[in-house]
């Protein structure tokens, strides 16, 4: 129940997004870009070149940019598509953000980790990362670190290494996503 109610706030918080457009940064990732234009075909040289070239050059995040190539190959130039995907993105950080910190209080006070997760759904100051799409790099990886952490977490209460190997691939994969990600 707790799980609908932190995705029924990320919907009414962002559907009025959802008709938006491209804005100006997004189009350097998105229907501008001739490597996700490619769609899946363009995997490879996705995963083999920088962010953006050209005229202003980005580091390596191959991991962010591939997602948009996947949405292009099935949905073609639909902003709307991009703005659904970002608020399911949210949604998702959001549920895991509620799982982590269930675990962190360890059923100490049930309401907390609810209240912690609502609040976090509905601070404004989230509103750009939702409705940049330029910005899906910074929801995949908060994604990715709370779904380490919760590997961790049942690491700990399990020794079973198949939760430490699934830690290190979720930090592996958040390292694909930006350079202040690696974990230096």
């Amino acid at each position: 129940m707790h799980q609908l109610l932190i995705c029924l706030l990320v919907v009414v918080l962002y559907a009025n997004s959802f008709n938006n457009g491209y804005a100006i940064d997004d189009n350097l990732v998105t229907n501008t870009n001739e490597v996700v234009k490619k769609g899946i075909a363009g995997l490879p040289e996705i995963f083999s070149t920088n962010y953006v070239t050209g005229a202003v050059n980005f580091e390596y995040r191959p991991l962010v940019k591939a997602t948009y190539a996947i949405e292009y190959q099935f949905f073609g130039t639909k902003p709307m598509v991009s703005h659904i995907i970002n608020a399911l993105l949210y949604a998702l950080t959001g549920l895991a953000l509620y799982g982590f910190l269930k675990r962190c209080f360890n059923k100490q006070n049930a309401w907390l980790p609810l209240l912690a997760t609502l609040l976090f759904i509905a601070h404004p100051v989230h509103t750009e990362v939702v409705d940049n799409l330029k910005s899906r790099d910074e929801l995949l990886s908060l994604w990715f670190s709370l779904l380490a952490g919760i590997a961790l977490f049942k690491y700990v209460d399990e020794n079973k290494w198949k939760h430490l190997a699934a830690v290190a691939g979720f930090l592996y994969w958040r390292c694909f996503l930006r350079a202040h990600a690696w974990p230096l």
